[in-house]
């Protein structure tokens, strides 16, 4: 259920008062409709179609294998395999320092909706929140920076999209970090 912001967790109890503190902290509770479609999905949904659970679960490792595979294959990139959720934290730091060449007056990067009104300096990538805004700017691809999670060498991707936009934004991503000087 991407973006409804809800969750729940099965864990000893020690665990679940550890993580019901954090919470706390973080957020004040899930609005009434994602409280509803979460009720909903937990309670019509597997019982209208006892398989529906495991293909969206099937469906989202196949679509994870294929993100993981396509940044494993970009110079320098690491990136831990997830066990659940929809999202990967590559480790993009060893492209920190590293200077984006300037764009011209009228140059369109790889989207051709993506163009540059008019000459800028060269930027250098310091972190993730850089790289980011970066790589939305030239390649238009939006993603996350890590900082927001504690892993500030890092930059979020879901993979809850087709394998197409996964395999498109990812290319896209390579092709941006390679072009790094």
């Amino acid at each position: 259920m991407t973006g409804y912001r809800i969750g729940y967790s099965c864990a000893p109890l020690r665990i679940s008062k550890a993580i019901s503190k954090l919470q706390s902290q973080i957020t004040s509770c899930a609005s009434s409709i994602s409280q509803h479609a979460a009720h909903f999905a937990l309670t019509t949904m597997p019982l209208t179609n006892p398989s529906w659970m495991a293909e969206r679960v099937e469906e989202l490792q196949v679509k994870r294998d294929l993100a993981y595979t396509l940044l494993h294959s970009i110079p320098g990139v690491t990136c831990p395999k997830p066990m659940g959720a929809f999202y990967l934290l590559p480790d993009v730091s060893c492209y920190y320092g590293k200077k984006i060449p300037p764009l011209s007056h009228g140059t369109s990067s790889s989207s051709s909706s993506i163009v540059v009104e008019e000459d800028e300096e060269a930027v250098i990538v310091s972190d993730s929140h850089v790289l980011c805004m970066q790589l939305l700017r030239r390649e238009g691809v939006a993603l996350v920076p890590g900082e927001a999670f504690g892993a500030p060498s890092t930059v979020r991707i879901s993979y809850a999209a087709s394998s197409e936009v996964i395999t498109e934004a990812i290319h896209r991503l390579h092709k941006f970090l390679v072009s790094l000087q």
